[in-house]
């Protein structure tokens, strides 16, 4: 992962996730999420991502490697949120696989600069985290966790609505400040891959919250 230096304010994030489209407006990127068996229209529907055109001019700090998000394929945007629910930072998430190590790969994703404990989240979990108490928290006192673009937006887009609280981890999401927006007797459903990273997020949740809630760690 690659994280852009400088840390914009959270009108310069406003501004360019506003001129951002829907997903189901570019052929390209609901082409990448139907390749991941994600359905676009729901992603839209609920806005849960957005397609950032290639045509705008993008600020200095969308940029890898000194390329703009939209031109060097980086167009999948996917808002983070911080511990109240404030949008703070965009997840930029490449569409082009490069060859390396003889592996298909998709490239790193570069994030806007921000602070530490920043999820991707859908409305239940902005419920959450803005008032510490889900609209459907008698319903649904369970909160799924994910890692990376793909797996937030493939979860977040299982359920029907209502739906439970789904977050999306980035590195560093799980601070205290975190973990403190998340009810006690909750049930949390880490989805967690085979490697080391991943296994040392689900590890940071089980410290963080292991005592107050249940935390189940499924690795897929």
């Amino acid at each position: 992962m690659h994280v852009t230096p400088g840390r914009p304010s959270a009108a310069e994030v406003a501004a360019l996730w506003e001129n951002c489209i829907a997903v189901t407006a570019d052929a390209e990127v609901a082409g990448w999420l139907q390749s991941c068996r994600i359905r676009p229209e729901r992603v839209a529907s609920r806005d849960l991502a957005r397609a950032l055109p290639v045509a705008i001019a993008t600020p200095a700090w969308a940029r890898y490697a000194g390329i703009p998000w939209n031109t060097g394929g980086y167009r999948l945007l996917v808002p983070l949120y911080g511990p109240v629910g404030r949008m703070e930072a965009l997840y930029a998430r490449s569409l082009q696989p490069i060859q390396f190590a003889s592996m298909n790969v998709r490239r790193s994703t570069p994030v806007m600069g921000g602070p530490p404990g920043l999820a991707m989240a859908n409305a239940t979990a902005l419920a959450l985290l803005r008032s510490g108490v889900t609209a459907a928290d008698s319903t649904w006192p369970t909160i799924t966790v994910a890692g990376g673009a793909a797996d937030f937006l493939d979860w977040a887009t299982s359920y029907g609505d209502p739906s439970p609280a789904v977050l999306g981890m980035i590195p560093g999401t799980w601070t205290h400040d975190m973990a403190a927006r998340v009810p006690a007797g909750y049930r949390i459903i880490v989805r967690a891959h085979q490697n080391p990273i991943a296994q040392r997020y689900a590890q940071r949740i089980s410290e963080l919250l292991g005592r107050r809630c249940n935390v189940v760690v499924r690795t897929v």
